[in-house]
């Protein structure tokens, strides 16, 4: 996907696994009380590290989190979003996998929602578009 032109030195990069199985729900995880915007919930992933690509920073952060290794990730999205102090980019992948095996390695919640409800839980301001994507895509199926 090519870069988008908002990018800075300074934005800190992010994968994004929307992991979905076979009941039409997408996993998500609470963020811990020591993260930025703790409580809220979101599809998981992390920073892409210095020297990583993004499809080895979403293996990595998909075993560190939910003990899972994604198979056949697609690249779905890339969200620039400029929070009050930070600038982000999300390189969001979509993976349809109805045998997900998958569980809370750095003991956060997470829960499996229908993607009909996603817009009642509340998440961080930069997974608004993912929630759209995956709202319109629903509905056009």
């Amino acid at each position: 996907m090519p870069r988008s032109p908002e990018l800075t030195a300074n934005t800190t990069h992010v994968v994004v696994l929307v992991l979905q199985n076979g009941q039409g729900e997408v996993l998500l995880t609470q963020r811990q009380s020591h993260q930025h915007l703790p409580g809220l919930w979101e599809y998981p992933g992390g920073k892409v590290e210095t020297g990583e690509s993004r499809q080895q920073a979403l293996q990595r952060e998909c075993l560190e989190e939910l003990g899972y290794r994604p198979i056949n990730p697609s690249p779905i999205l890339e969200i620039p979003h400029q929070y009050p102090n930070k600038r982000v980019c999300l390189h969001v992948f979509h993976e349809h996998n109805p045998q997900a095996s998958v569980h809370s390695a750095e003991q956060q919640n997470m829960r499996w929602v229908p993607i009909i409800e996603l817009p009642s839980v509340p998440l961080p301001p930069a997974n608004a578009t993912i929630t759209e994507y995956l709202l319109n895509r629903t509905n056009n199926t």
